[in-house]
């Protein structure tokens, strides 16, 4: 039997996009017959949750540096009997120093990461960002490893593929602006409640649905919010179905992660805010090649800034159509099933 491990993070710090992202490949993986467990550092209780929810096995780490995370997956990984035929790593933190202290305890090492700021040693690397085509990685990556590249490979849950098959028959106009606000589950700097705010008090033409998680701690706010702006203002906690709250919407605000391939799957034009420094040179390339808008930095930009931004951003109808359809045709939804394929046919034994 196939036997995967995933090391893998989330966190208030680093948000649940990675997590998100792994979840979706272990179920693909998992649906084919394979035996899944992660091996996490969780400090908040989330990934537990997360992982519970899904029914995956998982082994709790404590490491606080590079080389004792290194060395507890390696210990785990010799508890499972070193019979992991892939190990698939997502975390800013791993680099060719814990992947080389690992790599003869499993069969094939597979990084996914989109920041291409490290050296790796692995068998494959999976960078699904827009316009990624490996260039940033020479020099990074050994000349064995192989690399899976570009938005075709986003992974994400089959929803996405089957709701975006509604959106053709449904035609988007620009007449109507329902916005798709979403600042990752956990939000820790509550600008959820900020940007409705401010968009909802400037904006009397727009609707917001608003997205958070169980683990978001502001939900009173949003609640007044919606008692306020009830016509205008819904907000969704611990969504299941993140496809289905885009499919009535037209554009989206928020931070990037996983949910700017989700976006651009159901069409949805991007107006982004960074909330890290990690995300700023992917929002400029994005920006750069017309995927999306990119405003700042959601800490520091003023109202009079993000507002005079927007109003500019939905204002250029023929910029958001062109937008609209490159993100459309960019991402498919049916990356996952071409990862495992590729997985299974060149990483299966």
């Amino acid at each position: 039997m196939l036997k995967v491990a995933f090391r893998v993070d989330a966190s208030n710090r680093i948000g649940t996009g990675h997590l998100i992202r792994c979840t979706v490949l272990a179920e693909a993986v998992r649906d084919i017959g394979a035996e899944v467990f992660f091996i996490t550092n969780d400090s908040e209780g989330y990934t537990s949750q997360m992982l519970q929810k899904h029914g995956f096995r998982f082994y709790l780490i404590s490491a606080s540096n590079w080389a004792a995370d290194a060395e507890e997956t390696r210990r785990l990984l010799e508890s499972e009997g070193c019979d992991a035929q892939w190990l698939i790593v997502d975390h800013y933190g791993w680099d060719h120093r814990g992947e080389n202290r690992v790599k003869d305890c499993v069969g094939k090492i597979i990084i996914i990461d989109d920041l291409a700021n490290r050296r790796h040693e692995g068998d494959l690397i999976i960078d699904s960002t827009f316009g990624e085509d490996g260039t940033r990685y020479c020099g990074l990556i050994s000349g064995h490893c192989h690399g899976l590249f570009g938005s075709k490979y986003v992974l994400l849950k089959s929803e996405f593929r089957k709701e975006r098959a509604c959106i053709r028959s449904n035609a988007r106009t620009w007449d109507r602006r329902h916005i798709h606000l979403f600042f990752g589950g956990m939000d820790t700097r509550n600008h959820t409640v900020r940007f409705s705010k401010l968009l909802l008090e400037s904006l009397s033409d727009i609707e917001i649905t608003a997205v958070v998680s169980k683990a978001y701690r502001y939900p009173k706010d949003l609640m007044s919010l919606q008692r306020s702006y009830e016509t205008r203002f819904r907000f969704q906690q611990d969504v299941q179905n993140m496809a289905s709250t885009m499919l009535p919407c037209n554009m989206a605000v928020g931070a990037p992660g996983t949910t700017t391939w989700e976006r651009a799957c159901m069409g949805l034009v991007g107006a982004y805010l960074s909330i890290s420094q990690n995300q700023i040179p992917i929002l400029k390339r994005l920006k750069e090649s017309g995927f999306c808008e990119y405003f700042g930095s959601a800490e520091t930009i003023t109202e009079n800034e993000f507002l005079n931004q927007f109003r500019k951003f939905v204002m250029e109808t023929g910029q958001l159509s062109r937008m609209r359809d490159l993100s459309f045709q960019a991402v498919d939804g049916r990356g996952t099933e071409r990862v495992v394929d590729y997985l299974l046919n060149h990483l299966g034994n």
